[in-house]
Protein backbone atom coordinates (compact mmCIF):
# COMPACT_ATOMS: atom_id res chain seq x y z
CA UNK A 1 0.00 0.00 0.00
CA UNK A 2 2.84 2.37 0.86
CA UNK A 3 4.41 1.72 -2.55
CA UNK A 4 1.17 2.74 -4.28
CA UNK A 5 1.00 5.99 -2.31
CA UNK A 6 4.64 6.78 -3.02
CA UNK A 7 4.17 5.93 -6.69
CA UNK A 8 1.05 8.13 -6.89
CA UNK A 9 2.81 11.05 -5.21
CA UNK A 10 5.83 10.65 -7.47
CA UNK A 11 3.63 10.53 -10.55
CA UNK A 12 1.69 13.63 -9.52
CA UNK A 13 4.95 15.44 -8.87
CA UNK A 14 6.28 14.45 -12.28
CA UNK A 15 3.06 15.50 -14.01
CA UNK A 16 3.07 18.77 -12.15
CA UNK A 17 6.60 19.49 -13.29
CA UNK A 18 5.75 18.50 -16.85
CA UNK A 19 2.75 20.84 -16.89
CA UNK A 20 4.87 23.66 -15.49
CA UNK A 21 7.59 22.97 -18.04
CA UNK A 22 4.97 23.07 -20.79
CA UNK A 23 3.78 26.51 -19.67
CA UNK A 24 7.41 27.63 -19.38
CA UNK A 25 8.15 26.39 -22.91
CA UNK A 26 5.21 28.40 -24.26
CA UNK A 27 6.50 31.52 -22.47
CA UNK A 28 9.97 30.93 -23.92
CA UNK A 29 8.43 30.59 -27.39
CA UNK A 30 6.59 33.89 -26.96
CA UNK A 31 9.75 35.60 -25.72
CA UNK A 32 11.68 34.10 -28.61
CA UNK A 33 9.24 35.71 -31.05
CA UNK A 34 9.67 39.03 -29.27
CA UNK A 35 13.45 38.80 -29.46
CA UNK A 36 13.28 37.70 -33.09
CA UNK A 37 11.30 40.81 -33.89
CA UNK A 38 14.06 42.84 -32.24
CA UNK A 39 11.77 44.33 -29.63
CA UNK A 40 11.35 44.28 -25.90
CA UNK A 41 8.30 42.65 -24.36
CA UNK A 42 6.87 46.09 -23.50
CA UNK A 43 6.62 46.86 -27.22
CA UNK A 44 4.05 44.17 -27.97
CA UNK A 45 2.56 46.01 -30.96
CA UNK A 46 5.68 45.61 -33.05
CA UNK A 47 6.42 42.19 -31.60
CA UNK A 48 3.06 40.93 -32.85
CA UNK A 49 3.06 42.93 -36.09
CA UNK A 50 0.28 45.32 -35.05
CA UNK A 51 0.52 48.59 -36.91
CA UNK A 52 -2.96 49.99 -36.41
CA UNK A 53 -4.26 51.47 -33.20
CA UNK A 54 -7.82 50.35 -33.88
CA UNK A 55 -8.22 46.87 -35.27
CA UNK A 56 -11.98 46.95 -35.73
CA UNK A 57 -13.28 47.33 -39.23
CA UNK A 58 -11.22 47.93 -42.33
CA UNK A 59 -8.61 50.45 -43.12
CA UNK A 60 -5.03 49.22 -43.08
CA UNK A 61 -2.99 51.50 -45.31
CA UNK A 62 -0.61 50.05 -47.88
CA UNK A 63 2.25 51.22 -45.66
CA UNK A 64 0.84 49.32 -42.67
CA UNK A 65 0.43 46.19 -44.79
CA UNK A 66 4.05 46.51 -45.96
CA UNK A 67 5.23 46.92 -42.34
CA UNK A 68 3.23 43.83 -41.37
CA UNK A 69 4.79 41.77 -44.16
CA UNK A 70 8.29 42.79 -43.06
CA UNK A 71 7.49 42.03 -39.43
CA UNK A 72 5.96 38.62 -40.20
CA UNK A 73 8.99 37.62 -42.29
CA UNK A 74 11.19 38.43 -39.26
CA UNK A 75 9.16 35.89 -37.29
CA UNK A 76 8.88 33.19 -39.97
CA UNK A 77 11.48 33.15 -42.70
CA UNK A 78 10.30 32.56 -46.25
CA UNK A 79 12.10 31.80 -49.48
CA UNK A 80 13.08 35.11 -51.05
CA UNK A 81 12.56 37.04 -47.82
CA UNK A 82 10.69 40.33 -47.60
CA UNK A 83 11.30 41.17 -51.27
CA UNK A 84 9.57 38.00 -52.46
CA UNK A 85 6.69 38.41 -50.00
CA UNK A 86 6.16 42.03 -51.07
CA UNK A 87 6.31 41.03 -54.72
CA UNK A 88 3.68 38.31 -54.27
CA UNK A 89 1.36 40.58 -52.24
CA UNK A 90 1.76 43.45 -54.71
CA UNK A 91 0.97 41.18 -57.63
CA UNK A 92 -1.97 39.48 -55.91
CA UNK A 93 -3.77 42.54 -54.51
CA UNK A 94 -1.66 45.67 -54.76
CA UNK A 95 -1.35 45.40 -50.94
CA UNK A 96 -5.09 45.98 -50.61
CA UNK A 97 -6.62 44.11 -47.65
CA UNK A 98 -10.10 44.45 -49.17
CA UNK A 99 -9.16 42.98 -52.56
CA UNK A 100 -11.65 40.39 -53.80
CA UNK A 101 -11.55 38.12 -56.81
CA UNK A 102 -14.96 36.75 -57.88
CA UNK A 103 -13.30 33.37 -58.46
CA UNK A 104 -13.24 33.04 -54.65
CA UNK A 105 -10.06 34.71 -53.42
CA UNK A 106 -9.67 37.52 -50.93
CA UNK A 107 -7.38 39.85 -49.02
CA UNK A 108 -3.77 40.95 -49.37
CA UNK A 109 -2.43 37.57 -50.46
CA UNK A 110 -5.66 36.46 -52.16
CA UNK A 111 -6.20 33.34 -50.09
CA UNK A 112 -8.82 30.95 -51.42
CA UNK A 113 -11.83 31.86 -49.32
CA UNK A 114 -12.84 28.19 -49.16
CA UNK A 115 -9.42 27.25 -47.71
CA UNK A 116 -9.20 30.20 -45.32
CA UNK A 117 -10.94 28.64 -42.28
CA UNK A 118 -8.60 25.62 -42.39
CA UNK A 119 -5.49 27.76 -42.87
CA UNK A 120 -6.55 30.14 -40.12
CA UNK A 121 -7.26 27.30 -37.67
CA UNK A 122 -3.90 25.66 -38.34
CA UNK A 123 -1.60 28.62 -38.79
CA UNK A 124 -2.81 31.44 -36.52
CA UNK A 125 -0.47 31.90 -33.55
CA UNK A 126 -2.92 31.57 -30.62
CA UNK A 127 -1.45 34.32 -28.47
CA UNK A 128 -1.60 36.88 -31.31
CA UNK A 129 -5.41 37.11 -31.31
CA UNK A 130 -5.76 37.45 -35.05
CA UNK A 131 -9.13 38.33 -36.55
CA UNK A 132 -10.75 35.45 -38.39
CA UNK A 133 -11.62 37.42 -41.53
CA UNK A 134 -9.65 36.86 -44.71
CA UNK A 135 -10.09 40.61 -45.29
CA UNK A 136 -8.21 41.60 -42.13
CA UNK A 137 -4.82 42.80 -43.36
CA UNK A 138 -2.81 41.60 -40.38
CA UNK A 139 -4.44 38.18 -40.27
CA UNK A 140 -4.13 37.66 -44.02
CA UNK A 141 -0.44 38.57 -44.01
CA UNK A 142 0.51 36.49 -40.97
CA UNK A 143 -1.31 33.40 -42.27
CA UNK A 144 0.26 33.81 -45.73
CA UNK A 145 3.77 34.17 -44.33
CA UNK A 146 3.35 31.21 -41.99
CA UNK A 147 1.98 29.15 -44.90
CA UNK A 148 4.84 30.16 -47.19
CA UNK A 149 7.34 29.44 -44.43
CA UNK A 150 6.05 25.88 -44.10
CA UNK A 151 5.04 25.01 -47.66
CA UNK A 152 6.63 27.57 -49.98
CA UNK A 153 5.02 29.99 -52.40
CA UNK A 154 3.47 27.44 -54.77
CA UNK A 155 -0.09 28.26 -53.64
CA UNK A 156 0.19 31.73 -55.24
CA UNK A 157 0.03 32.26 -58.98
CA UNK A 158 2.13 35.43 -58.64
CA UNK A 159 5.00 33.61 -56.96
Amino acid sequence: MMRIVVAALTLSLILGITEGQSRHAEQITRLGHLELAGTESANWRQAQCRYRHLEDGWGWSYHEVALTIGCAVKHWSVFGGVDKAMSVASCESGLDETAYNPAGYGGVFQHAISAWPYRFANLAPPWWRLRSSVFNGRSNVVIAIRYASRYGWSAWSCA
